[in-house]
């Protein structure tokens, strides 16, 4: 259990920071976690300069801090008063115990099961495995690159719970953590914008029940972790406005730090609050500008430096986004008809019903529409595609534009009811502009439209940019709380906030990958189960469990791996460890991308064998090297994947 040394140690900063504070418990911990991730992306960095990231080290550093924070709670003066709830509505404390039932229910969830998203095999973790393996950060040789060049905030938690516990048992917590995070940061900035408590703990209520939220919360993809830090980003940068100090100025700069460390997409989602903050600021007090921009500049530089120079080594970029993996996410061409197509697309993604015939005539209209305005509705200028997606109905299905039926996925699933609300709430705004509410909320609603203005401006449309939406959704909730509270009675806002609590329970307890509810459930299955479950689809369960016991069997001390950029590695990891296998040293070999150079950052290393594997998406490139090559020899097939040794061997 000491994994949960990190989360024991925010738990107490939170209570020493709350202690004798006017801020308030729900204020106080988002600062706790400004702080706290802030530590754990400095402690990262700093081990891996001299290759310290091992489990002594991460030991004593969390005893370290544990230590600190308990002095800190000792010695700071004051009463810690626990958070009241009093005075609340029959129908608040309904609402109220329902998020407290999703997000408890989902965060045992994601104790019980492991992360399974695609993205999460190929790359979160692995990630994690290498630089425990390596005792450092540093780039590696691989074959999937964005093991490389995505930003590593979430994984740098991981890093540390993983190797504190031994396991992933506590990997999906960062991401439930920032959840809760979210809930709470989106019912300050409600506050702040003139919600009373009923409307926000409807706010809470919109965040809590959001699908891919509820999805998303057990598992180790990244949309939450920086979805909250956005939201502390914008929550923090109010109270700049209102009241500058040099302390909310360096919490904001960490904010946004932390985000941009998480994901690019934060460059975007907090370019329109701080325009704007800065437009303000210019027009208020010219003399503090350029003192609070230098602060939080210096705030995102500092926590983003290490990964900037590692990218600029490496692809002589900071930003680089590896252009070995197909085409570029950025948009090729600005013009108003790809503006359009792709408003109209990214709409579209929110839209999926479980009806066919509305989906169908849906489709048909957008086809249409692409007509008139004269651009190809999957023009690869303003569309990701992967071009060398193997010939298969199930695969392809998602790689060409189409209005699929509804489907509880946590790459494609909508916020469709959720849309109509937010519909709803901005036609409520323009019938009731001139009332104080509305005045008060339209530039925060105005900054909120523009990331999604500048979303489709700047990112190509991909089938999975419902993902990228999220933190919008989240920003938009205490703005239509505020809506539809103030401006329709207040039975419609309870009836409309349990509507969303009852549309969310299929979420939350039949997910098809991770199920309470149906006979094949996360208590009758296995832990290696359920991280192949969502790969049952494409047939590959037999294939991993039949090629790693037989490796295992081997007593293999060292092992390499081909494979493409979408590779489920992390299945071979985990799954060598369950079986217990002897291997010590495991990585990419005959790698043919930029990342080849990093090689001789470290050992020679000549496997014993090598396992080749596909992705869902590309076949293993490197196969018919692998074949022709003389100091392996093939030995053994599992489906798709092969298995080499030394030609030597026997």
């Amino acid at each position: 259990m000491l994994g949960l040394m990190p989360l024991l140690c925010l738990c107490i900063l939170t209570m020493a920071l709350a202690k004798g504070s006017a801020r308030g418990w729900r204020e106080t911990f988002l600062i706790a976690c400004v702080f706290w991730g802030t530590f754990i992306t400095l402690s990262t960095e700093c081990l891996s300069l001299f290759s310290l990231i091992t489990f002594p080290w991460i030991f004593a550093l969390w005893v370290a801090a544990l230590t600190v924070s308990i002095m800190v709670f000792i010695k700071t003066k004051g009463t810690l008063v626990l958070p009241r709830i009093s005075g609340l509505s029959g129908n608040d404390v309904i609402l109220l115990c329902s998020v407290i039932f999703i997000v408890a229910t989902v965060g045992f969830v994601a104790l019980i099961a492991p992360g399974s998203n695609w993205d999460s095999i190929s790359y979160h973790m692995p990630r994690v495995m290498h630089w425990i393996q390596n005792r450092t950060i540093a780039f590696y040789p691989t074959h999937i690159l964005r093991q490389l060049h995505m930003n590593p905030w979430s994984e740098f938690v991981i890093l540390h719970l993983q190797i504190l516990n031994g396991n992933d048992r506590f990997a999906n917590l960062v991401q439930w953590i920032s959840w809760i995070g979210s809930i709470l940061g989106t019912t300050l900035i409600a506050r702040r914008l003139g919600a009373d408590r009923s409307a926000q703990i409807f706010s809470a209520v919109i965040v809590a029940t959001l699908p891919l939220a509820i999805l998303e919360g057990s598992d180790t993809l990244t949309d939450l972790n920086c979805a909250f830090w956005i939201v502390c980003f914008v929550y923090f940068l109010q109270l700049i406005e209102e009241h500058a100090s040099w302390r909310d100025c360096i919490i904001t700069g960490l904010s946004l730090g932390l985000a941009i460390s998480t994901k690019a997409l934060a460059y975007i989602c907090a370019f329109p609050f701080f325009f704007y903050f800065l437009f303000m600021e210019i027009k208020m007090r010219k003399q503090r500008t350029l003192r609070h921009v230098a602060i939080m500049a210096a705030c995102v530089i500092f926590l983003n430096l290490g990964h900037y120079l590692r990218n600029f080594d490496l692809y002589g970029s900071p930003l680089d986004q590896a252009r070995d993996f197909e085409n570029t996410i950025v948009n090729e061409i600005v013009t108003l008809p790809a503006f359009v197509s792709n408003v109209i697309r990214n709409l579209s993604l929110q839209m999926h019903t479980p009806f066919e015939d509305f989906n169908h005539k849906l489709e048909r209209s957008i086809l249409v529409l692409h007509h008139m305005i004269g651009i190809d509705v999957e023009d690869p200028r303003t569309t990701f595609i992967i071009n060398h997606v193997q010939e298969t109905p199930e695969l392809n299905y998602w790689y060409h534009f189409h209005i699929p039926k509804l489907e509880i996925n946590d790459s494609t699933v909508p916020n469709n009811l959720y849309l109509m609300f937010i519909a709803f709430a901005l036609m409520l705004f323009v019938l009731k502009r001139k009332l104080s509410w509305a005045k008060i909320c339209i530039p925060y609603l105005m900054q909120t439209l523009f990331i999604f203005v500048l979303f489709c401006l700047v990112v190509k449309w991909t089938p999975f940019s419902t993902r990228y939406h999220l933190p919008i959704f989240v920003l938009l909730a205490p703005v239509t709380a505020i809506a539809l509270s103030s401006a329709a009675r207040k039975n419609f806002a309870f009836a409309a906030a349990l509507l969303l609590v009852i549309c969310s329970l299929p979420f939350v307890l039949i997910y098809p990958y991770k199920p309470i509810l149906s006979k094949g459930n996360i208590f009758t299955m296995t832990r290696n189960e359920l991280y192949l479950r969502s790969w049952e689809r494409y047939k590959f369960y037999s294939d991993y469990t039949h090629a790693v016991r037989f490796l295992s069997e081997q007593k293999y001390h060292s092992i390499g791996l081909s494979t493409s950029e979408g590779g489920s590695e992390y299945l071979i990891w985990v799954l060598l460890r369950d079986y217990g296998s002897p291997v010590k040293r495991i990585e990419h070999v005959y790698v043919d991308n930029i990342s080849s150079v990093k090689a001789a950052s470290f050992p020679p290393f000549d496997p014993d064998a090598i396992v080749s594997f596909p992705s869902s998406d590309f076949p293993d490139t490197n196969l018919s090297v692998l074949l022709k090559n003389k100091n392996y020899r093939f030995l053994r097939s599992f489906g798709s994947i092969c298995v080499f040794v030394k030609a030597m061997s026997h």
